[in-house]
């Protein structure tokens, strides 16, 4: 990375590129050539040195609109500002608690109370004052799902962010040529970690925010003419229901966000042997991605989420911080160059997360002989039931291997008379209709009787966030009470 700060090397990257006729990046409305997101970008930061912004103060900046956030996001980088990509479609809840962590002074694209709302220009660009930024300092705050909690700040440096970048564009072969595509909103982090790969790499990139079940999301990779996509676990399956197929110019995909199932792999390399396959385990407290396998290594080791990327580095610890071997389940401690700096606002949290160096993931898992991590699930989808310890994800593989379902998630539940045991909230597919005894007949053949599910759900849809994960604090309130559960 250049020494002088992240968004001056971005720039320059973007200055390169003048002569290119092609785009260098679109949304559903618009394009922009390399040049001109540069202009859009140096009009964002003069818009925001005319209102005062000054190294390290706090911009949110609203998402959800495309070619505008990428631009304010560089432009809040050139002065120096630390970005926090805001959602306006988040509860009210989910809002407040991003403005009270964040303590934004000035935001862009909303209203945010007790800040300055910033107007960016119309594309004439003013003379910026040289921010002094470094490489080493705050440059965004991005905050979790909140789907299993209170969302939280994970503030990363620069050094964080485009470290991370780097060295996935190593590992997962982004292309110059390649004309990449995402449909992930970019307050999450998975958004952002592909535009900063297509920038380094040159690389177009078409997006989308309409999360992960926009209805034409397969007609609009087709007119994109996409030959990489960068998507959730769920994005992908839509694909190995016979969406590829469809996608002739694909050449590259890759998963992020959850694991990505096996049985979505082979349906995949069923369809498109050629295809390159990427299984990306990925944290935000790490700027982004963490392990990866690669398509050379499928399908014989599918499953696995591979090995960590350069500059970072895991270990495997039991509940008393000794460490793990091979074949051995532990918790994942991950370190290296890209830790985030903190939990903003939440001091016990951050010592709780990091210790020693070490970031404490709170997944679970266990590494093959050749370092290769297989996840389990997170530690409290880990559940005894009768003293058993059973792996929701373990469940889940199972019941997707049998087809049954358009969407499904397993969560711990509490049995009237068996106690903690797995539950089965389902999207049946249309016309047909579920029999619970056939179901449960199907699943003792793979799975021990501790680990079948005992309560069943039928839900309308499986509530996710936008980058694709289930939404557990929503999908709970479909439960029935206790006493009505079967």
């Amino acid at each position: 990375m250049a020494k002088d700060g992240l968004s001056r090397y971005l720039l320059e990257l973007l200055r390169r590129r003048a002569d290119e006729d092609d785009y260098a990046i679109r949304d559903l409305e618009r394009q922009y050539s390399a040049t001109e997101l540069l202009r859009a970008a140096e009009s964002s930061a003069a818009a925001l040195a005319e209102c005062g912004l000054g190294p390290g103060d706090t911009v949110a900046v609203a998402s959800h609109r495309g070619l505008d956030f990428v631009a304010d996001a560089l432009g809040v980088w050139h002065c120096g500002g630390v970005l926090v990509p805001f959602d306006t479609h988040w509860s009210a809840r989910h809002q407040e608690t991003v403005r009270r962590k964040s303590a934004a002074s000035f935001s862009i694209g909303f209203e945010l109370d007790d800040a300055v709302r910033v107007h960016p220009g119309d594309g004439a660009t003013k003379p910026v004052v040289d921010s002094n930024e470094s490489a080493n300092s705050r440059s965004v705050i991005l905050f979790t799902s909140g789907s299993t909690g209170e969302p939280k700040g994970v503030a990363l440096s620069g050094t964080a962010l485009l470290g991370n970048a780097q060295a996935a564009v190593q590992r997962l072969g982004y292309r110059a040529g390649a004309r990449f595509a995402i449909a992930t909103p970019f307050h999450f982090t998975s958004a952002l970690c592909h535009a900063l790969a297509c920038l380094l790499t040159g690389a177009p990139l078409s997006l989308r925010e309409d999360g992960p079940a926009p209805a034409d999301f397969i007609e609009w990779l087709v007119v994109e003419g996409a030959d990489g996509f960068g998507g959730a676990p769920i994005q992908l399956g839509w694909l190995a229901d016979g969406g590829l197929e469809k996608l002739t110019a694909m050449r590259w995909l890759m998963s992020s966000g959850d694991r990505l199932p096996e049985k979505t792999i082979r349906d995949l390399l069923a369809i498109r042997p050629a295809v390159d396959v990427h299984t990306v385990y990925g944290l935000t407290e790490l700027g982004g991605r963490f392990c990866t396998l690669p398509p050379h290594e499928l399908p014989e080791h599918a499953g696995t989420v591979g090995r960590p990327i350069e500059g970072l580095s895991l270990r495997l610890r039991d509940e008393h911080g000794v460490e793990m071997g091979p074949g051995e389940t532990g918790e994942v401690y991950a370190s290296g160059r890209y830790m985030m700096e903190e939990y903003v606002g939440e001091p016990e949290a951050t010592r709780a997360a990091l210790s020693a160096g070490e970031l404490r993931t709170g997944d679970l898992g266990e590494l093959d002989d050749a370092g290769r991590l297989r996840l389990h699930g997170r530690s409290d989808e880990v559940i005894k039931v009768a003293g058993q310890k059973v792996s929701l994800v373990s469940v889940e593989d199972a019941i997707r291997e049998l087809g049954l379902f358009r969407d499904f998630s397993v969560l711990p539940y509490a049995h009237p008379v068996l106690g903690t045991t797995p539950a089965l909230f389902y999207v049946g597919r249309e016309g047909e209709a579920l029999q619970k005894g056939a179901l449960l007949r199907q699943l003792r053949k793979r799975l021990p009787g501790t680990h079948l599910p005992r309560t069943l759900i039928s839900v309308d849809e499986i509530p996710r966030t936008g980058s694709g994960k289930v939404d557990r604090a929503a999908l709970v309130q479909f439960a029935p009470p206790v006493s009505e559960r079967s």
